[in-house]
Order: structure tokens, then C-alpha cells, then sequence
């Protein structure tokens, strides 16, 4: 009865070992996770990943809160096409042939040699007219006009428009050559000769607001965007520390002789670095040509006609002081 006995507690006891040990074999699903991702290194646990995260140590510590992944919010189409806009908008601003040439051969110089047009008809012209030359890349480039910076940016307009049809094909050409090729090789040719879409785009604007111009619309000055201060900023500044104080004004007063003086020179006294700019020509032959200028001058525009240049700038000038300053001049 003894050895029976003996034996049955054998068994219990056996029994209760291999009971203990199922117990410390499970394994609950957390444990299992990490078994699993010490066995395979590319998995990774959402959970660590979304809310813990793993320090050196090996230690899992809470992410904060501002850290921890939010939800991803949806742009509108219409926040889209702003930030768009807004970008472009500080990339691409109106500029003419000389700035956009300046930039798409950036640092090679620019030597333009400037001499005087001979006369081309059978009389002496009373406007000398002037002819800037300047060479890129082994070519020669022509401009003419009645100034030195319109002779200059006459050339510079011929210089960007063969720059970039020589560009155009080249990259038509590329992309055909690299239709059989792998894609990688086609990458790094692409990023070789990148196409200077910007400078064109600007140099587009500049001639479309000119044309306008020439129709008799006054079109404002685009201003290069500051894209190292925001709008948001300048408007919380703004809001905190006041509305600035207005720079006091130097005010100008009439000459005594205003109506004695040229109208260009009373103008050019009384509003000093004004530009005049070349709105049209009409006529078919010199002795019939109608020049039109035009002159901005506290945001208005005033537009004058003549037989040269000249004429046309002072007319200009003369409308200006007209309404500006209540100036009438003496006919001559």
C-alpha cells in the first residue's frame, strides 16, 4: 500500500510539473510580436511605430504628444491651385531681355559694343539711332534702337530667342534618343540641360504687359515677392507693434519759371527717375511716322504723340504737368 501510494504521488507530482511549465510556456500576443520582430528585422510593430518609440538602450519610451502620427488632412483643389499660385508667384515676375539673358548665361560676361547707326536714308536724321553687338557662345547678335538700352536689349531679345530655340531642340532630340534607353541614363541627361522655363516664363509676362501697354492700359509694376518673410508675419508684426509711421515726404515746390522750362526737365525736377517707354509707331514711311510714349507718374499713365521721339516724350511730359501740377506752358 505504501509503494502504491508513493506512486500516485509520483504521478500528481509530475502531473503538476508539466502543468507549471505550460504556464510559463504561453506567451502572450505582445511577446510574441517582439519574438517575432527579434526573429525578422524588417517587421515592424505598428504599435511601437505609432506610439512608442525605441532608445538606444532598448528601453520603449512614450513618444509626446505633438510627435505622435496624426491624421493626414485632405488639400482641397482650391488650396492647392493657391499654394500653386503663390509659389509661382515667387519664381516668375516680369522681366525683360536683358535680366532674363543675364540669367540663363550666368556667369559668362556680357561685352556689348555699342556704336552709332550710319544714316539709311538720304537725309540726316535729327534722332541718332545706335546698334549694340554682343557674342554668345561663338555667335553674334544685332540690336538697333534709338537709345544705347534699347540697342542693348534689342540684341539681348535675339540672343534669348535663338538660346531657346536651340534648347527646344536639343531636348526634342534628347528625348527621342532616349526612348530605347534605360530610364536612369534618360534622368541624367534631363538633368544635364535643364530647360530655363522660368526665365521664359518671365521674359513672356514682360512682353505681354508691353503689348498692353502699347494699347493704352495701364498695367502696375510687379514686384519681386520676398519669399524670406511671409505675408502671415508681416501681418502679426504688424498687428503687435502698430501700423508704421509714414516717411515725411520731401515736398517739391514750382519753380518760379515753370512755365519757361522744358516740360520733360520740369518733370523729370518734380518727379525724378520717371522711364519712358515706347508704346508704338504708325505710319508706313519716316515722313509719315507717329511715335507714341508713354510715361507713368504717380500711378497714372500719360501717353504722348509725335513725329520722333522727342516730340512724343515731350508731350508726354507736357499732359503730365498739365494735370499734375496745374502747369500750363507757353506755345512755342
Amino acid at each position: 500500500m505504501q509503494f502504491m501510494t508513493h506512486g500516485v504521488q509520483d504521478t500528481q507530482q509530475q502531473h503538476a510539473n508539466q502543468g507549471s511549465n505550460l504556464k510559463q510556456e504561453q506567451v502572450t500576443p505582445e511577446k510574441s510580436n517582439q519574438e517575432q520582430n527579434k526573429s525578422n528585422p524588417n517587421l515592424i510593430d505598428t504599435k511601437t511605430e505609432a506610439g512608442m518609440e525605441i532608445t538606444s538602450n532598448g528601453e520603449n519610451s512614450e513618444r509626446p504628444p505633438w510627435k505622435k502620427l496624426g491624421v493626414v488632412k485632405r488639400i482641397s483643389n482650391k488650396e492647392r491651385r493657391r499654394r500653386q499660385n503663390q509659389s509661382l508667384r515667387r519664381l516668375v515676375t516680369p522681366k525683360s531681355a536683358l535680366m532674363v539673358l543675364n540669367e540663363m548665361v550666368y556667369g559668362a560676361p556680357l561685352d556689348f559694343r555699342v556704336d552709332c547707326a550710319p544714316p539709311t536714308g538720304y537725309y540726316a536724321s535729327n534722332n541718332p539711332s545706335f546698334c549694340a553687338e554682343v557674342t554668345i557662345d561663338g555667335c553674334s547678335y544685332r540690336g538697333c534702337g534709338e537709345t544705347k538700352t534699347s540697342a542693348r536689349s534689342a540684341a539681348a531679345e535675339q540672343a534669348v530667342r535663338d538660346i531657346i530655340i536651340k534648347k527646344l531642340n536639343k531636348f526634342n532630340t534628347q528625348e527621342k534618343s532616349n526612348e530605347a534607353k534605360d530610364g536612369e541614363e534618360k534622368m541624367e541627361t534631363e538633368e544635364e540641360e535643364p530647360m530655363p522655363m522660368i526665365q521664359l516664363a518671365s521674359y513672356a509676362l514682360h512682353k505681354l504687359f508691353s503689348e498692353w501697354e502699347g494699347e493704352g492700359h495701364h498695367v502696375p509694376q510687379i514686384r519681386p515677392h520676398n519669399s524670406s518673410v511671409s505675408d502671415a508675419d508681416v501681418d502679426l508684426t504688424s498687428q503687435a507693434n502698430g501700423p508704421p509711421p509714414p516717411k515725411p515726404k520731401k515736398v517739391k515746390t514750382l519753380p518760379e519759371n515753370a512755365a519757361e522750362m522744358h516740360p520733360c526737365m520740369l518733370l523729370s525736377y518734380m518727379r525724378p527717375m520717371q522711364e519712358y517707354r515706347e508704346l508704338g509707331v504708325q505710319g508706313d514711311r519716316p515722313q509719315n511716322l507717329i511715335y507714341t510714349i508713354g510715361v507713368e507718374v504717380d500711378g497714372a499713365t500719360f501717353i504722348g504723340q509725335g513725329p520722333n521721339k522727342k516730340e512724343a516724350r515731350k508731350d508726354a511730359a507736357t499732359s503730365a504737368c498739365n494735370s499734375l501740377f496745374g502747369v500750363k506752358f507757353q506755345q512755342t
